[in-house]
């Protein structure tokens, strides 16, 4: 297939913990249970966003339009001020309006086909998402034009039992596809840019509402919650070459459907700022460079003043070079 004439739009959610947003996080926590949800880590940023959509630009220059997602909040300027970048905010994009504010990126994700204005194609990253090398359209469309579907090697089924809100998550979005699909081995989806297709994200928006309805209306991440990439990718998959479990949808793919490895895709976490060998992954990172680069800044706020010089020393590398 020839793609120099598709249109490929790119959607990144960004959040930070500013003073008016920890006020509000506070004010709708108050009879929260889970506190792990509104752990300032999450929201905290250690300013990646200025590095992220340069370098997705560097390396995709092919990208159309960059649609930024806030709760309202104002990028960086230096980000605002880059060619075809748009301000988006939650209210303009959800369908369950009565549940806003949301400070949960599983409500919000099922909603970004809705921006106005966005092409069929769109690739959806977070500001912690690095894209580090040059890349083609066919990259993200692969050879049948519907996307790459690249996964681990965990099955979700391993997460019947799960021990965390994440692994509940997981469990709740088989659980979901099982339900309405049949019961196949599917795998866990790592931390990576992915390409979607916006009529095909409506359409699995309308046939799992009543679960991303549900999802939507914790306002924090919660155990019911499901993950609408995981039905997307698995309604996409189904449609195209039919029911069946992981490795027989490789087989059938013509190489669209696979496994991430350690050279194409890289998860370093920033978890352990205060000890481990995360400063040596990073310097690694900026010699092998791996295709896609995920920084989990999941960070204690006792280690953030030692881990923010140099990740944004490492950050200002891989833009440069």
């Amino acid at each position: 297939m020839k793609y120099s004439n598709v249109d490929i739009d790119l959607v990144c959610c960004w959040v930070t913990l500013d003073e008016e947003y920890q006020s509000s996080v506070d004010k709708y926590s108050v009879s929260l249970d889970n506190k792990s949800a509104v752990n300032k880590a999450r929201f905290r940023e250690l300013g990646e966003l200025e590095y992220s959509v340069p370098a997705a630009l560097k390396n995709l220059p092919w990208i159309r339009k960059i649609f930024i997602i806030t709760n309202g909040q104002i990028p960086p300027k230096k980000v605002m001020d880059l060619p075809n970048v748009e301000l988006i905010t939650h209210d303009e994009i959800f369908k369950f309006k009565e549940h806003l504010p949301t400070f949960s990126y599983h409500a919000i994700m099922p909603h970004l086909c809705f921006i106005e204005g966005l092409a069929e194609n769109f690739i959806i990253m977070s500001d912690d998402f690095f894209i580090t090398k040059p890349m083609k359209k066919k990259d993200f469309l692969g050879n049948n034009g519907l996307g790459v579907f690249m996964h681990t090697k965990k099955s979700l089924s391993d997460f019947t039992t799960p021990e965390n809100v994440w692994q509940s998550n997981l469990s709740m979005s088989h659980q979901s596809l099982s339900e309405k699909l049949g019961d196949f081995d599917r795998k866990v989806f790592p931390h990576a840019p992915q390409l979607f297709k916006k009529s095909k994200a409506i359409e699995v928006f309308d046939k799992y509402n009543k679960d991303l309805y549900l999802t939507s209306s914790q306002k924090f991440r919660n155990e019911s919650n499901v993950i609408f990439r995981i039905l997307y990718t698995y309604s996409v998959m189904y449609d195209q070459w039919g029911k069946h479990d992981y490795d027989e949808l490789i087989k059938l793919s013509d190489g669209d459907v696979g496994y991430f490895d350690r050279k194409t895709y890289r998860v370093i976490s920033l978890r352990g700022a205060g000890k481990g060998n995360w400063q040596s992954e990073l310097e690694m990172a900026i010699t092998d460079r791996p295709q896609f680069l995920c920084l989990n800044d999941n960070i204690l706020e006792s280690d953030y003043s030692k881990a923010a010089p140099f990740v944004r020393k490492y950050l200002l590398d891989i833009y440069s070079n």
